[in-house]
């Protein structure tokens, strides 16, 4: 936790409750069906399931490489670094060759620190993080795959099907097809949360595994919200499809099925209260902000 004295630890507890808070609602509410079948071994037999697992494994044990190279070995000297004595020492010879007397006061002033933050590091990203991102980014996939099938199964369902058979057929593969949808449009809202942190606050620590992170989420984002304008538009397809099944003059029941009407739909489920709670949370965030500068400064 490299910043003003004890500045990173009120950084890194707030971030800990953050991460606590977003991986709560991510994978009890918006993916707990998945996530169940992800902690439950016997599902794993499922492709997807097997496959959203490995993937969960290998960016776990990344991660650990990664968080204990930047924990152990790197951020100790970055810290020194910011000694002037210290400063003057490294800049001539590296970490590694101190002996002696050097070498202890190095290791207690700067490594164990570190080492002692390590299982918080370890609680922040691999229990929280990487499931909040991981199990949201594969069930993305599979849902996209989903969507496709489901559309083009929909247009030939159309083009058979009887005409009172059409409104039950176009009506439930709207309905799955929103609830499939829906969570996709609240995840951008509580991964933008940290990296509105990061930026606010968490720039604070210069943790380069926090950077990651945010990067991370950034790029989350934006995948997510990309996938979510290209299923609406798969959406406006399937509806397209039932002009077509209709020559143009389309009944009154679907004359309601819009797009238009598909997306504000979409915005009423829960939306509106998860962005007021990231609004919260982020004018808390700046409040710390000021706070923690004001106390770095006295």
């Amino acid at each position: 936790m490299i910043g003003p004295a004890r500045v990173g630890g009120y950084v890194e507890a707030i971030r800990h409750l953050l991460l606590l808070l977003i991986a709560t609602q991510v994978l009890t509410q918006l993916f707990s069906q998945e996530f169940k079948q992800l902690v439950s071994l016997r599902d794993w037999k499922s492709w997807w399931v097997g496959r959203l697992g490995l993937v969960s494994l290998a960016s776990v044990v990344a991660y650990y490489i990664i968080d204990y190279h930047l924990n152990v070995l790197a951020a100790p000297r970055d810290l020194a670094m910011r000694d002037l004595n210290w400063a003057s020492i490294l800049l001539v010879r590296k970490a590694d060759t101190l002996t002696g007397a050097e070498l202890s006061d190095f290791r207690r002033a700067f490594v164990i620190p570190y080492v002692c933050y390590l299982p918080q590091s370890i609680m922040n990203y691999i229990a929280l993080a990487v499931p909040s991102f991981i199990v949201p980014t594969v069930v993305g996939v599979r849902d996209t795959w989903a969507s496709q099938a489901d559309r083009r199964n929909l247009t030939v369902e159309l083009s058979t099907a009887a005409e009172n058979n059409i409104k039950s057929i176009f009506c439930e593969f709207r309905d799955r097809y929103k609830n499939r949808v829906a969570r996709y449009i609240e995840l951008p809202v509580w991964l933008g949360a940290v990296v509105a942190f990061e930026v606010i606050v968490g720039s604070k620590t210069l943790a380069a595994n926090a950077t990651a992170l945010a990067l991370f989420a950034m790029c989350l984002v934006a995948g997510t919200g990309l996938m979510f304008i290209v299923l609406v538009l798969w959406y406006e397809r399937a509806y397209a499809d039932l002009r077509r099944r209709y020559h143009g003059d389309l009944p009154e029941w679907a004359r309601t099925l819009t797009i238009t009407n598909f997306m504000l739909e979409l915005m009423q489920e829960g939306v509106a209260g998860t962005c007021a709670i990231v609004f919260g949370l982020s004018v808390v965030g700046y409040l710390v902000k000021l706070l923690l500068e004001g106390r770095a400064g006295g």
